[in-house]
């Protein structure tokens, strides 16, 4: 079979224009391709996935540059993906939270840890984001799929789009060996900052929940769940952590509820426009 294009996306890099030249999938992309390299080849002539990377232009907002790759993220990435196509059409991988300021006193070290330590490689997901992620382009020609433009400053859109090409068939598997890093600065652990983002969380969440729902009672249903969840998971992690961490939690639990209760009255929350 051909492997027709792919795409690579890391918070902060944009990969574009992967392919092959002919009929035969590629070998395994050569240690030191990496991301210094704007067209690494993989293996023999005739048998090539280019890449091209650039950084976001300087008005991006900062939440979508802050996260770096491990030196042999792209080599792990792209091979896994190349070892079990045509089989898999989506790999994806974990972001490690790296902290650079002081936690203060009342927010708990775990906060921003989106490392999943439990899932193992080669586990089948039903959705994935653009902070690691690598999947064949066949989806959007097949599909018809798109990163939904309306969604593009609240977030969730990249969410939707993998849910979406789960649902037509398309495998997602984890590769826990392609990791790539977030930093997280003095101002992301402010509280104000973290209530802002549960809140976008909970919009995103009706509005995904829309597009992928037709039947008014279904999506009653899913936001009274989402709402019950939450609130039950807030209670859990009150009664785990110590008190101090109470009014963290109790913030961005109703935090959440607020941002689904807003998005259903029309309300969004912008966070990624530009100012």
């Amino acid at each position: 079979g051909t492997l027709p294009a792919l795409a690579v996306t890391v918070e902060g890099i944009v990969g574009a224009g992967l392919g092959t030249a002919n009929d035969q999938p590629p070998r395994a992309l050569t240690p030191g391709g990496g991301l210094a390299g704007t067209q690494p080849q993989l293996g023999e002539s005739g048998r090539l996935l280019y890449l091209t990377f650039g950084q976001f232009e300087r008005d991006e907002p900062v939440a979508r540059r802050n996260e770096t790759a491990h030196d042999n993220w792209l080599v792990t990435l792209v091979d896994y993906y190349i070892q079990h196509w045509p089989e898999v059409q989506v790999v994806t991988g974990p972001v490690e939270s790296i902290v650079t300021a002081s936690y203060p006193i009342y927010l708990p070290k775990d906060i921003h840890n989106k490392l999943q330590l439990k899932r193992q490689t080669g586990e089948v997901l039903l959705e994935a984001y653009t902070n690691n992620v690598i999947f064949d382009l066949a989806i959007c020609k097949e599909t018809g799929l798109r990163f939904d433009d309306a969604m593009q400053h609240c977030g969730g859109t990249d969410r939707l789009f993998f849910i979406q090409a789960a649902n037509h068939g398309y495998k997602i598997v984890w590769n826990r060996q392609a990791l790539v890093y977030e930093q997280i600065d003095a101002d992301r652990l402010k509280l104000s900052w973290l209530i802002k983002r549960h809140a976008r969380h909970g919009v995103t969440y009706v509005q995904v929940t829309k597009q992928l729902h037709d039947k008014g009672t279904k999506r009653i249903r899913l936001y009274v769940c989402e709402i019950f969840y939450t609130l039950r998971d807030t209670l859990k992690k009150i009664l785990r952590k110590h008190p101090r961490y109470m009014i963290t939690y109790v913030s961005l639990g109703v935090a959440r509820c607020v941002g689904i209760i807003m998005a259903l009255v029309g309300m969004r929350v912008n966070e990624y426009k530009s100012r």
